[in-house]
């Protein structure tokens, strides 16, 4: 079977890649052997020896190229190839310091903003959302003339009126990211929250790891103090307890109980977010209005 020959070959194969010196020297003496033997047949027909040895050599199509006729069809020629440039590569960089220097930090600038390009492209164009029906998901801008920036943040009363008068998506959400400290503990940290609508759950088809996610009945002003943690912060600074579910922390000062937690594999909007809780403001903030848009 043609396997079992290949597996056969296989020493010599090697022997031509590991002592390559000492099949050079078998590949001389064997041709020298044979121009040897022609010449001498020359020489018996009446030639002279001038005549006799380039017509040997010739007939071989010349030692030099027959030897490259024969590294040809080595089978792994490629790396005895790659054996040969690479130790050329380092002698002429080892005779020019400065050019070597250059030439690596070229390459690993070059190698670095590759990849990092490459990253971005894949998490933002090839790598699809982790989420259920990633593919029906979209996001909204708002847009204005002789606003500075192209697109911006919607105001509240902008996302109510489309969720409202939407015919063209199954449902609308709305989040916006902030800081908060967590206090009330022996060591406070800083957090990053998410502010989100109850029906973002539904949306992005979120499963909690333990507990509930909250409802929309928390978006009201005064039902607002419930928090979904991510398992990172639960495993990080409640001991990943399951009893933490129904428990209070405090987020800037203000109490808010602790109703769920999002397994590590929930990173909406972002990795960084450490717990999600409702978005809600008084009727009287200034946050309701279409000014706040920016």
């Amino acid at each position: 079977m043609e396997w079992r020959r290949w597996i056969h070959a296989l020493p010599a194969r090697f022997r031509t890649v590991v002592l390559s010196r000492r099949v050079e020297q078998d590949l001389h003496d064997e041709l020298s052997f044979h121009v040897a033997m022609q010449t001498q047949a020359n020489l018996e027909r009446g030639m002279s020896e001038e005549d006799a040895a380039r017509h040997a050599r010739r007939a071989i199509d010349g030692v030099d190229q027959a030897k490259e006729r024969c590294r040809d069809v080595r089978p792994l020629r490629w790396a005895q190839d790659l054996g040969s440039d690479l130790r050329y590569a380092v002698r002429s960089l080892r005779r020019s310091p400065m050019f070597t220097l250059v030439a690596i930090l070229t390459l690993a600038l070059g190698i670095g903003a590759s990849t990092a390009l490459f990253s971005a492209i894949s998490a933002i164009l090839l790598r699809p959302l982790p989420y259920p029906n990633a593919n029906q998901l979209a996001r909204v801008w708002s847009t204005g003339q002789g606003h500075p920036r192209a697109r911006f943040e919607s105001a509240l009363p902008d996302y109510r009126a489309w969720r409202t008068e939407n015919h063209s998506f199954e449902d609308i959400g709305a989040y916006y990211i902030t800081g908060h400290a967590l206090t009330g503990t022996d060591r406070a940290e800083g957090l990053q929250g998410a502010h989100v609508t109850a029906n973002i759950w539904s949306i992005l088809g979120a499963q909690t790891l333990q507990g509930t996610m909250f409802s929309a009945a928390a978006e009201a002003w005064g039902a607002h103090r419930v928090v979904v943690v991510s398992e990172g912060l639960w495993r990080r600074r409640l001991a990943a307890n399951p009893q933490a579910i129904g428990s209070p922390i405090q987020l800037d000062d203000q109490p808010y109980t602790v109703v769920g937690v999002m397994p590590a594999s929930f990173q909406f909007p972002s990795a960084e977010v450490d717990f999600w809780a409702p978005l809600s403001v008084p009727v009287s903030s200034h946050d309701n209005t279409r000014r706040t848009a920016s």
